[in-house]
């Protein structure tokens, strides 16, 4: 999650061979979270990527990393 023009946006990365309904589940995580959120703390976009995000040598992501493999839903 990241500030993007006063926006809080969600970027994800979706493995779909494990779960083809996905984008709809997305969904329903995101409007359950932002019901639970003060209306400041709302996700107001979603971004998902093609690529996984870049991790350390102990699998762990990245906090600081080029916005390469994103697209926007």
């Amino acid at each position: 999650m990241y500030a993007d023009n006063n926006e809080i946006v969600a970027e994800v990365f979706l493995d779909s061979d494990n779960d083809p309904d996905y984008a709809s589940r997305l969904d329903d995580d995101i409007l359950s979270f932002n019901k639970a959120q003060a209306p400041y703390k709302n996700i107001n976009k979603t971004v998902i990527r093609d690529t996984e995000f870049p991790k350390t040598t102990t699998k762990k992501i990245k906090r600081q990393y080029s916005d390469g493999g994103k697209t926007s839903a």
